[in-house]
């Protein structure tokens, strides 16, 4: 398989590539559960973000690049946690309410230390497990308007999951 890919043109790097399949892998800081279909946050990972969100909060202003490289690692973990990006709001907004630049600060206080402590007391980003989501796809038909046939079907991708639903075992 290595030999064909590179026949192809891609390039295999042999330190960052999995060339023996495995059931769990690490992969973007989380680890994959192939078994059972799940991501989830490696312990260590979530360690280090919990110190570093832990530091934040131990001080009444913080750098921008701090602020903004936690909030990039508690975003990257997404996947693992579905829905961080909204606990993270005025995280951003404080963010994009400053200059870029290494020497900004900004005051850790009001509803960004409100939003800093709930994040830190929730435990899901810490032992997140989320199960893949598999998208389910519909056509919908929606009558039709001036100069159409009152039906014509018209095709719509939605993606969204149903859980414990089968692809396909979903009807209009």
């Amino acid at each position: 398989m290595v030999s064909l890919k590179v026949a192809l043109g891609y390039f295999v790097h042999p330190k960052k590539s999995v060339l023996i399949p495995k059931t769990l892998l690490v992969w973007l800081g989380l680890s994959a559960d192939f078994l059972g279909a799940a991501f989830s946050v490696p312990s260590a990972k979530g360690d280090l973000i919990f110190e570093l969100l832990s530091s934040v909060l131990g001080s009444d202003w913080v750098h921008f690049t701090t602020l903004e490289s936690l909030v990039g690692k508690l975003g990257a973990l997404a996947l693992a946690a579905p829905g961080i990006l909204i606990k993270l709001r005025r995280c951003y907004a404080a963010l994009a309410g400053v200059p870029r630049s290494p020497s900004a600060v900004l005051q850790v206080a009001g509803p960004l230390r409100d939003e800093l402590r709930e994040l830190a007391s929730m435990p899901f980003w810490r032992t997140a497990v989320a199960p893949w989501i598999r998208p389910v796809h519909l056509t919908i038909v929606v009558p039709g308007g001036v100069g159409r046939r009152q039906y014509e079907p018209c095709t719509a991708l939605v993606s969204y999951s149903f859980p414990g639903l089968a692809p396909g075992a979903f009807r209009p």
